[in-house]
């Protein structure tokens, strides 16, 4: 993940700013779990025309 700085850049902005009595937070481990595949979209249903309806009335199909 981009953007995220360790202990030792956190401590050095700390520092910067005057706030050397801060605690640096705790690190985080990297996620190891694989990322979720996106949903696959699927076909959307299309009803029957009035046309087809009429033939499937008439025995047609």
């Amino acid at each position: 993940m981009q953007g995220l700085i360790d202990a030792g850049q956190e401590r050095t902005a700390l520092d910067q700013v005057g706030a050397s009595g801060e605690r640096v937070l705790p690190g985080r481990a990297p996620r190891t779990d694989p990322p979720v595949p996106a949903p696959v979209p699927t076909a959307t249903p299309t009803l029957p025309t009035p046309d087809a309806l009429d033939a499937l009335d008439a025995g047609a199909l």
